[in-house]
């Protein structure tokens, strides 16, 4: 038994882990395709007892396992445990109880069979996806083969195998593969604490012995074949409309919800999703609430069922989804496999209609709301931001965070509201499906499922929270860092700037030409930091601004030398120097590369499709988005600078250290 202890004083995070050792073996042979195949089997039933007990139980704590290795020199079977409220000792008992569990009673047999189904399945969709992988895909899979050793088969070779051995492993044969594994010599304890905490041997072995065996069966439930009735009256399509430039159809439904299609075969299997409606949190009393609400739907599950019997009626399918509450929208994401289309707007139909709080997984989502706020609160990183973002946002109460006593006083009446204002009116809805599917049966599935759902108001829309960042030039600095670097951040947002397609295009130009620019002359010929980082955005959502941000970490000695050297850049480049021409070069091969592959993915369309339904945003076809990169010149390149850079209200941040 090795023991390590790490501080992570830094971050604060608080975790442990337990690992077993053995050495590396390559994939190649049945015997070693079969343990991994074992280990994944393993990885999905512990998911499985955790789903099970947070769903009936309200369980807090849970176990993670995987299966990595070390250099393609030992394979190490880990099992993962995040702490709560500093509870170490009940951490590592849960981790060691699960262990012993298993081993005295094994897996529970209707799990097993599922989680085995819904392996095969995934296998057989892999199998279909690889059919329209790309050439970087191919190359990640060789790249591996050969650090691993492996002789990397055909695609239909692989599944073939993989499928045989799934069938052929028995509960017997898991539940052997289990002890063997946690039977290795080679184990290794680790803590993580930000707190202090230790472990050693005689503690470890404590808690070994004293751990109580997690119950690994249940008593099953009968649950339905499906999600919704059978018999769901069919709705009506009002309209259909194609539009062949993109070659997308548009859909009003007789609930006043819209429905986009964009047939895309390039890959195969995969249907990309998105359930979009305006309004997000802007309309909400407090952000925080909206994220609160989001979190709960995604705990609760639907209608009569709860998450874990929604993921086992659903159990062998490739579908998957989450909802989201944004600034400004509000929504369901996610995907599903070609046939698995049905069950994805199923499990949607059951959402709108019938959306579920449960006050089990509000107290669960407070308890480590809370623990994650106190353990942020000892944070320099954490404390520095929220003083930055109170004197950013000028005290704009609306960009505080939830407070420890406003979390604990969290309404369950209050959030279930929210939620059913937020995920049950079909009428504020776009659907938007893009993907590996055909036309006509994608269509009878929206008049049963979507066409059918509940009108519960008017669309809803967003509204300006009147956020703002401080006019003006301004340098916010303290001293929380406890490690010998500052980190520093140059922010300059223009209040006015017009968006278009073009000047979207302009704006990260500019921001690779700086990264560029400020790597070679400041990081490489200088060395002076760590490393920069360059993000830009241009908005019209709830008013049109530009926004550019600098970040990059030093010793506290060089921020002002680094500052200067900045805007030297800023001037060179809005004069045409600093060798604009070549990092503009190299922008436009690269996103003339990038576009053309984008264009070929079901979530480049998704998320064209929402901005062209939600905000009326411009779609570029690839030679419109070419030949506007290409039109782009230095001179572009300098205009755009004075727009974005020095026409603006700028801020400078620096978290510098204590000492």
């Amino acid at each position: 038994l090795k023991i390590y202890n790490y501080d992570t004083n830094e971050t604060s995070l608080n975790s442990v882990k337990i690992s077993f050792w053995e050495e590396f073996a390559s994939p190649n042979s049945e015997a070693n395709a079969r343990k991994i195949l074992k280990s994944e089997l393993i990885s999905s039933l512990i998911s499985t007892i955790y789903e099970r007990a947070k769903a009936s139980e309200g369980a807090l704590l849970r176990v993670n396992f995987s299966r990595s290795n070390l250099q393609f020199q030992k394979t190490i079977y880990n099992f993962d445990v995040a702490v709560l409220d500093g509870d170490f000792d009940g951490a590592i008992s849960q981790a060691l109880g699960l262990i012993k569990g298993l081993r005295d009673s094994g897996f529970d047999a209707r799990d097993f069979a599922l989680a085995k189904d819904a392996l095969i399945s995934s296998r057989h969709s892999a199998f279909e996806r690889k059919k329209s992988a790309n050439s970087a895909f191919f190359a990640r899979e060789i790249l591996h083969a050969v650090k691993s050793g492996a002789v990397l088969p055909s695609a239909a070779k692989q599944r073939d195998l993989e499928v045989k051995l799934l069938r052929e492993i028995s509960l017997e044969e898991l539940n052997l593969e289990f002890k063997r594994l946690t039977d290795l010599g080679e184990v290794h304890a680790s803590v993580f604490s930000g707190s202090g905490y230790n472990m050693d041997e005689a503690k470890f072995k404590k808690l070994q012995s004293g751990a109580k065996a997690i119950n690994t069966h249940a008593a099953h439930k009968k649950l339905p074949g499906s999600l919704v009735s059978k018999n769901l009256p069919e709705g009506k399509i009002l309209s259909k409309s194609f539009e062949p430039r993109f070659k997308f159809y548009t859909y009003l439904l007789e609930n006043n919800a819209t429905v986009i299609l964009r047939p895309l075969k390039r890959r195969k299997d995969f249907i990309s999703f998105a359930a979009v409606s305006r309004g997000g949190m802007s309309n909400l009393a407090h952000p925080g609430l909206g994220s609160f609400a989001a979190m709960l739907a995604n705990e609760s599950g639907a209608g009569e069922f709860n998450n874990y019997e929604i993921s086992q009626i659903l159990s062998g399918r490739q579908v998957n989804y989450r909802k989201n509450i944004s600034a400004f929208s509000h929504g369901f994401y996610g995907s599903c496999g070609s046939q698995d289309l049905q069950w994805l707007l199923e499990a949607i139909n059951l959402e709108l209609s019938s959306p579920r709080t449960d006050e089990k997984a509000l107290q669960n989502l407070k308890i480590k709301s809370l623990d994650e706020l106190a353990r942020n609160e000892k944070l320099p990183g954490y404390k520095f931001s929220r003083e930055f973002s109170e004197f950013f946002y000028g005290g704009n109460a609306r960009m505080h965070p939830l407070s420890a006593a406003q979390i604990k006083a969290l309404n369950a009446e209050e959030l279930k509201k929210i939620v059913y204002d937020k995920f049950s009116n079909a009428a504020s809805y776009t659907f938007v499906l893009s993907g590996d599917f055909e036309l006509k049966d994608a269509e009878a599935l929206i008049k049963k499922y979507l066409a059918s759902l509940p009108v519960r108001g008017e669309r809803e829309d967003f509204k300006d929270d009147g956020i703002r960042s401080l006019s003006g030039r301004h340098v916010f600095m303290r001293n929380y860092q406890n490690s010998p670097r500052s980190d520093v951040a140059l922010t300059a947002i223009n209040r006015s700037a017009p968006y278009s397609l073009e000047n979207a295009i302009k704006i990260s130009a500019l921001a690779s030409v700086l990264q560029e620019a400020l790597r070679e002359r400041i990081r490489e010929d200088e060395g002076r930091t760590y490393g920069f980082s360059v993000a830009s955005s241009l908005s019209r959502i709830p008013y049109e601004h530009s926004s550019l941000h600098i970040s990059f970490s030093c010793a506290p000695q060089n921020t002002d030398q680094i500052l200067s050297a900045i805007r030297e850049i800023f001037a060179e480049i809005a004069g045409g120097g600093s060798d604009v021409a070549r990092h503009l070069e190299n922008f436009k091969k690269s996103q003339i590369i990038t576009a053309r592959t984008a264009r070929e993915s079901p979530e480049f369309w998704n998320d064209a499709l929402i901005k062209y339904a939600l905000w009326n945003e411009e779609i570029a076809d690839f030679k419109t988005f070419e030949k506007i990169i290409n039109s782009i010149s230095p001179k572009d390149i300098a205009e755009a600078a004075q727009t974005y850079i020095f026409d603006t209200d700028e801020t400078v941040r620096i978290n510098a250290p204590k000492f």
